[in-house]
């Protein structure tokens, strides 16, 4: 009886926390790219360390043209790139927001976004799409498709649908709302943002200035977590999380 009394709880207050996912964190886009350029290469990559990595450039990958590939990438990119572990992260935030509904009902539990940006999807491929993650979550959430640029996820947009954040390229977002003045209008430390453990940049911190922060006991990327603070709860993850899924006993 009591089971039942606590989730008839759920569907009451008619909120539900909305988490934003770019489909390139669900979805192995980087090692599709890849894929695009030579098969055989792109096994030889995610041989190599790839599940471990710090930057995307890999040993015997002409890094311009893969990057030229990549911001063009489209539906034959998504054909080469299979799911992540981001999909078993989705699933893990859906159970923890139904688990916050049942026990402090202040929500109803989550409903995650899906921004397929830049990709130009027909509805049939949306719809396929929606269905595999709709799936995946087990019913604890529901999943919306949606196509947002860029330039419309200033801080404050983010502020207003969502409660947490899945990026990729996290420097880029920081870079460009800081650059274009939207964190001096708005900054949202109360949106959890998770990325991968990545650097964007094309050097890595100097022999000095990790020296400097091992003797601050402080890892790089909590260094880069620390200077984000102010703008955005950045949360930097395995990059596992945001690459090819592996069985556990091949990781």
């Amino acid at each position: 009886m009591a089971k039942r009394n606590r989730a008839a709880s759920l569907g009451q207050t008619g909120k539900e926390e909305t988490i934003y996912f770019e489909l390139d964190c669900l979805v192995d886009t980087v090692l599709g790219t890849i894929a695009r350029m030579s098969d055989e290469l792109a096994t030889q990559v995610a041989n190599n360390n790839y599940h471990s990595r710090i930057q995307n450039k890999f040993e015997g990958v002409d890094m311009e043209a893969f990057k030229a590939l990549y911001a063009k990438r489209d539906v034959v990119t998504l054909s080469k790139s299979v799911m992540t572990d981001g999909v078993a992260l989705m699933c893990h935030l859906a159970g923890v927001l139904r688990e916050q509904a049942i026990k402090r009902p202040f929500h109803d539990g989550a409903a995650f976004v899906v921004n397929y940006w830049p990709y130009q999807l027909s509805t049939l491929i949306i719809e396929e799409y929606q269905k595999i993650f709709n799936a995946k979550v087990l019913g604890m959430g529901k999943v919306y498709m949606r196509s947002i640029p860029p330039a419309r996820l200033t801080p404050k947009y983010c502020k207003d649908h969502y409660s947490m954040m899945v990026v990729y390229d996290y420097n880029s977002f920081l870079e460009s709302n800081t650059e274009n003045g939207n964190f001096m209008k708005c900054r949202i430390p109360e949106i959890t943002m998770f990325a991968p453990e990545l650097y964007f940049e094309d050097t890595l911190p100097s022999d000095q200035d990790m020296a400097k922060l091992k003797a601050e006991a402080m890892h790089p990327f909590k260094a880069v977590e620390a200077a984000a603070s102010p703008l955005v709860e950045l949360n930097l993850v395995d990059i596992k999380f945001f690459s090819a899924f592996r069985p556990r006993d091949m990781t």
